[in-house]
């Protein structure tokens, strides 16, 4: 168990580096909670209007078998409001938000840029269901991961590269 308290405090403190909004609960209860209004790195230069209307409050929930399984993200004022979304584009289980396709997690070399990639996809799900309500339609600028492993690794490394 101390194991798993250690890799969780690694993987929190490379979260809190390129999302400084969130918090760590206690990291001795269960289960372990970070939370936070987070919004894209890129954001944070907008006036403070813009970015709370692009931020989006999350909890990462880290699994009792972290660091084998990975991060869950939640949307923890329920904001968004997915009868508003096309049945195939609605991104939310019961497990939290849908980020990604778990195969694709497994050629991510360091656990760090797995949960970051996890949590800057949480954001972006936020950002493409406010402009899907804006104009009526998913946008096209965001499609789904890929199912094959080798194309979602291309775009996840692309999309951190920009974070």
């Amino acid at each position: 168990m101390e194991g798993v308290t250690r890799a969780i405090w690694k993987d929190f403190q490379s979260l809190k580096m390129m999302y400084p909004e969130l918090e760590m609960c206690v990291l001795e209860a269960e289960p372990r909670i970070a939370i936070g209004t987070v919004t894209l790195p890129e954001l944070r230069t907008e006036p403070r209007e813009v970015r709370a209307r692009l931020s989006l409050p999350i909890w990462v929930v880290y699994p009792d078998n972290f660091p084998n399984q990975e991060i869950r993200v939640f949307d923890v004022g329920k904001i968004i409001n997915w009868e508003l979304v096309s049945e195939e584009h609605r991104h939310d289980t019961t497990k939290g938000l849908c980020t990604h396709h778990s195969e694709e997690l497994k050629y991510i070399r360091h656990k760090e840029n797995e949960s970051i990639l996890i949590v800057r996809s949480a954001i972006l799900l936020y950002l493409a269901y406010l402009e899907c309500v804006k104009n009526g339609k998913w946008p096209v600028t965001f499609k789904d991961l890929p199912h094959n492993p080798t194309d979602a690794l291309k775009i996840l490394n692309r999309m951190q590269r920009r974070g």
